[in-house]
């Protein structure tokens, strides 16, 4: 930046305010004289109590400005809650669904297991009776024989 000539600040699009009553144009505060004479009081008075309500406006301004401020902190805080709440009742969904599975993977192992299990005692049954059976006419045979 050094060797080049500063850049002029851009040209208000709006004429600035007056702050007068009478509409002339306040005197900027650098301009004012240390010593106020009689013919500038009212003037300078009427400077003064423009730049009061200035000084008004911009603390009215500010302070709408922190509450808005505030107010969107507030929802984004409020969204984040939901959010994390919907989070949380759909983790507590899921974790619910998967422990319903796992108890119908549960039933139905035991199902198949009780299912073999019957198998198996019938399958012992039918081989016992078989042999009942079988031994009951291997007697008959033998006494048919022997009569």
């Amino acid at each position: 930046t050094a060797g080049r000539p500063p850049v002029a600040a851009p040209a208000p699009s709006t004429p600035p305010r007056t702050g007068r009553a009478d509409g002339a144009a306040m005197t900027p505060p650098a301009t004012l004289s240390p010593s106020v004479s009689a013919t500038s009081a009212p003037s300078s008075l009427a400077e003064a109590h423009a730049l009061l309500g200035l000084q008004a406006r911009v603390a009215s301004l500010t302070q709408q400005l922190s509450d808005s401020e505030a107010a969107r902190q507030a929802a984004v805080r409020a969204r984040d809650d939901m959010v994390a709440a919907r989070d949380a009742r759909l983790e507590e969904a899921q974790a619910s669904q998967r422990s319903a599975a796992a108890r119908a993977d549960a039933a139905e192992q035991e199902k198949r297991t009780t299912v073999e299990k019957a198998l198996a005692l019938t399958a012992e049954a039918d081989e016992a009776r078989n042999k009942q059976v079988a031994k009951a006419e291997r007697r008959a045979e033998r006494e048919k024989q022997r009569a």
